[in-house]
Protein backbone atom coordinates (compact mmCIF):
# COMPACT_ATOMS: atom_id res chain seq x y z
CA UNK A 1 0.00 0.00 0.00
CA UNK A 2 1.35 2.51 -0.99
CA UNK A 3 1.13 5.65 1.68
CA UNK A 4 0.19 9.20 1.48
CA UNK A 5 3.81 10.96 1.24
CA UNK A 6 5.11 7.94 -1.14
CA UNK A 7 6.97 9.78 -4.40
CA UNK A 8 4.83 7.37 -6.33
CA UNK A 9 1.76 9.50 -5.43
CA UNK A 10 3.28 12.18 -7.70
CA UNK A 11 3.22 10.37 -10.64
CA UNK A 12 -0.38 8.97 -10.02
CA UNK A 13 -1.24 13.07 -9.44
CA UNK A 14 0.38 13.60 -12.57
CA UNK A 15 -1.45 11.37 -14.54
CA UNK A 16 -4.79 12.00 -13.33
CA UNK A 17 -4.67 15.84 -13.86
CA UNK A 18 -3.10 14.86 -17.46
CA UNK A 19 -6.17 12.71 -18.07
CA UNK A 20 -8.46 15.71 -16.73
CA UNK A 21 -7.07 18.44 -18.77
CA UNK A 22 -7.39 16.12 -21.65
CA UNK A 23 -11.15 15.84 -21.22
CA UNK A 24 -11.36 19.57 -20.16
CA UNK A 25 -12.17 19.28 -16.78
CA UNK A 26 -9.41 22.00 -15.56
CA UNK A 27 -10.62 22.26 -12.07
CA UNK A 28 -10.53 18.75 -11.71
CA UNK A 29 -7.05 18.65 -13.31
CA UNK A 30 -6.06 21.38 -10.90
CA UNK A 31 -6.57 20.12 -7.36
CA UNK A 32 -4.65 16.85 -8.09
CA UNK A 33 -1.88 18.74 -10.05
CA UNK A 34 -1.75 21.20 -7.13
CA UNK A 35 -1.30 18.20 -4.79
CA UNK A 36 1.31 16.70 -6.97
CA UNK A 37 3.51 19.60 -7.07
CA UNK A 38 3.05 20.34 -3.28
CA UNK A 39 4.18 16.87 -2.93
CA UNK A 40 7.20 16.89 -5.17
CA UNK A 41 8.46 19.59 -3.04
CA UNK A 42 7.72 18.48 0.33
CA UNK A 43 9.60 15.34 -0.72
CA UNK A 44 12.51 16.63 -2.48
CA UNK A 45 11.43 14.47 -5.59
CA UNK A 46 13.39 14.85 -8.62
CA UNK A 47 12.88 17.63 -10.81
CA UNK A 48 11.38 15.58 -13.97
CA UNK A 49 8.56 14.63 -11.47
CA UNK A 50 8.07 18.29 -10.46
CA UNK A 51 8.11 19.58 -14.21
CA UNK A 52 5.55 17.15 -15.92
CA UNK A 53 3.41 18.05 -12.40
CA UNK A 54 4.27 21.75 -13.01
CA UNK A 55 3.76 22.08 -17.05
CA UNK A 56 0.31 19.91 -16.54
CA UNK A 57 -0.61 22.49 -13.67
CA UNK A 58 0.12 25.74 -15.96
CA UNK A 59 -1.95 24.04 -18.66
CA UNK A 60 -5.05 23.82 -16.43
CA UNK A 61 -4.60 27.15 -15.09
CA UNK A 62 -3.86 29.14 -18.22
CA UNK A 63 -6.74 27.11 -19.89
CA UNK A 64 -9.22 28.52 -16.95
CA UNK A 65 -7.78 32.07 -17.35
CA UNK A 66 -5.95 32.00 -14.64
CA UNK A 67 -3.26 33.83 -15.42
CA UNK A 68 -1.98 35.10 -12.45
CA UNK A 69 -1.90 31.89 -10.76
CA UNK A 70 -1.07 31.01 -13.96
CA UNK A 71 1.94 32.62 -15.33
CA UNK A 72 4.45 31.44 -12.38
CA UNK A 73 3.34 27.99 -12.66
CA UNK A 74 4.35 28.09 -16.73
CA UNK A 75 7.43 29.75 -16.32
CA UNK A 76 8.40 27.30 -13.37
CA UNK A 77 7.70 24.47 -15.62
CA UNK A 78 9.67 25.75 -18.65
CA UNK A 79 12.76 26.64 -16.63
CA UNK A 80 12.77 22.85 -15.55
CA UNK A 81 11.89 22.03 -19.36
CA UNK A 82 14.76 24.01 -20.11
CA UNK A 83 16.99 23.09 -17.58
CA UNK A 84 16.04 19.01 -18.19
CA UNK A 85 15.75 18.79 -22.13
CA UNK A 86 16.09 22.02 -23.65
CA UNK A 87 15.01 25.00 -26.13
CA UNK A 88 14.66 22.80 -28.87
CA UNK A 89 12.26 19.89 -27.14
CA UNK A 90 8.48 18.89 -28.14
CA UNK A 91 8.30 19.94 -24.49
CA UNK A 92 9.00 23.72 -24.69
CA UNK A 93 6.83 23.92 -27.83
CA UNK A 94 4.11 22.46 -26.34
CA UNK A 95 3.85 24.75 -23.58
CA UNK A 96 4.79 28.02 -25.53
CA UNK A 97 1.75 26.63 -27.63
CA UNK A 98 -0.69 26.62 -24.81
CA UNK A 99 0.35 29.76 -23.11
CA UNK A 100 -0.44 31.72 -26.40
CA UNK A 101 -3.84 29.44 -27.35
CA UNK A 102 -5.27 29.85 -23.45
CA UNK A 103 -4.37 34.10 -23.67
CA UNK A 104 -6.18 34.03 -27.11
CA UNK A 105 -8.79 31.82 -25.78
CA UNK A 106 -9.17 34.74 -23.03
CA UNK A 107 -8.76 37.57 -24.92
CA UNK A 108 -5.95 38.59 -22.77
CA UNK A 109 -4.84 42.09 -23.92
CA UNK A 110 -1.37 40.52 -24.31
CA UNK A 111 -2.53 37.51 -26.75
CA UNK A 112 -0.92 39.09 -29.87
CA UNK A 113 2.23 39.45 -28.59
CA UNK A 114 2.36 36.10 -27.00
CA UNK A 115 1.23 34.20 -30.49
CA UNK A 116 3.96 36.69 -32.34
CA UNK A 117 6.62 35.17 -30.14
CA UNK A 118 5.61 31.80 -30.14
CA UNK A 119 5.11 32.21 -34.39
CA UNK A 120 8.70 33.94 -34.46
CA UNK A 121 10.61 30.97 -32.04
CA UNK A 122 9.03 28.04 -33.97
CA UNK A 123 9.88 28.88 -37.35
CA UNK A 124 13.63 30.23 -36.22
CA UNK A 125 14.07 27.04 -34.49
CA UNK A 126 11.75 24.73 -36.89
CA UNK A 127 11.39 26.47 -40.16
CA UNK A 128 8.20 27.27 -41.41
CA UNK A 129 7.59 23.77 -42.91
CA UNK A 130 7.13 22.12 -40.03
CA UNK A 131 4.31 19.92 -40.45
CA UNK A 132 3.95 20.18 -36.13
CA UNK A 133 4.39 24.07 -36.54
CA UNK A 134 1.54 24.40 -39.33
CA UNK A 135 -0.82 22.57 -36.96
CA UNK A 136 -0.27 24.14 -33.72
CA UNK A 137 -0.46 27.94 -36.44
CA UNK A 138 -4.00 26.62 -37.44
CA UNK A 139 -5.21 25.60 -34.37
CA UNK A 140 -4.03 29.81 -32.80
CA UNK A 141 -6.33 30.76 -35.72
CA UNK A 142 -9.52 29.00 -34.69
CA UNK A 143 -8.69 29.93 -31.57
CA UNK A 144 -8.87 33.59 -32.65
CA UNK A 145 -12.03 32.31 -34.85
CA UNK A 146 -13.44 31.51 -31.70
CA UNK A 147 -13.69 34.51 -29.75
CA UNK A 148 -14.42 36.58 -32.79
CA UNK A 149 -11.27 38.30 -33.45
CA UNK A 150 -11.39 36.97 -37.41
CA UNK A 151 -9.23 39.51 -39.15
CA UNK A 152 -6.00 38.69 -36.82
CA UNK A 153 -6.42 34.81 -36.87
CA UNK A 154 -6.78 35.17 -41.02
CA UNK A 155 -4.02 37.23 -40.59
CA UNK A 156 -2.03 35.01 -39.09
CA UNK A 157 -2.46 31.55 -40.80
CA UNK A 158 -1.90 33.97 -43.98
CA UNK A 159 1.24 35.06 -43.17
CA UNK A 160 2.53 31.26 -42.48
CA UNK A 161 0.71 30.23 -45.83
CA UNK A 162 2.69 33.08 -47.40
CA UNK A 163 6.35 32.16 -46.11
CA UNK A 164 5.70 28.29 -46.95
CA UNK A 165 5.06 29.18 -50.45
CA UNK A 166 7.78 31.69 -50.50
CA UNK A 167 10.25 29.23 -48.83
CA UNK A 168 12.83 27.69 -51.37
CA UNK A 169 12.83 24.42 -48.87
CA UNK A 170 9.19 23.79 -49.17
CA UNK A 171 8.52 20.14 -51.09
CA UNK A 172 5.10 19.34 -53.03
CA UNK A 173 4.05 18.06 -49.69
CA UNK A 174 4.24 20.97 -47.69
CA UNK A 175 2.54 23.26 -50.63
CA UNK A 176 -0.17 20.58 -50.55
CA UNK A 177 -0.37 21.48 -46.80
CA UNK A 178 -1.00 24.48 -47.75
CA UNK A 179 -4.01 24.13 -49.56
CA UNK A 180 -5.33 21.70 -46.79
CA UNK A 181 -4.74 24.93 -44.81
CA UNK A 182 -6.52 27.11 -47.25
CA UNK A 183 -9.29 24.86 -47.30
CA UNK A 184 -9.90 25.35 -43.46
CA UNK A 185 -9.51 28.32 -43.66
CA UNK A 186 -12.16 29.31 -46.31
CA UNK A 187 -14.48 26.85 -43.94
CA UNK A 188 -14.21 28.91 -41.14
CA UNK A 189 -15.03 31.96 -43.03
CA UNK A 190 -18.38 30.34 -44.51
CA UNK A 191 -19.22 29.37 -40.60
CA UNK A 192 -18.53 32.48 -39.08
CA UNK A 193 -20.09 34.67 -42.56
CA UNK A 194 -16.80 36.55 -42.65
CA UNK A 195 -15.07 37.95 -45.94
CA UNK A 196 -11.82 39.37 -45.46
CA UNK A 197 -10.93 42.80 -46.90
CA UNK A 198 -9.44 42.18 -50.68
Amino acid sequence: IVGDSHPMLIMSNSSLGQFYARDERYAEAEKVLREAVELSIRLSAGKIYRMQASATLAYALLLQGKFDEGEPVWQEAIDLILERIGKTSPQYDSMSFIRAYAYVLHGHPDADEIVDDFIAFAIKTHGVNDQHFLNLSQRICEAYFEVGNYERGSALIANVMKQVRESPNSNDEELSNVLELESTLASLFIEASYEPEK
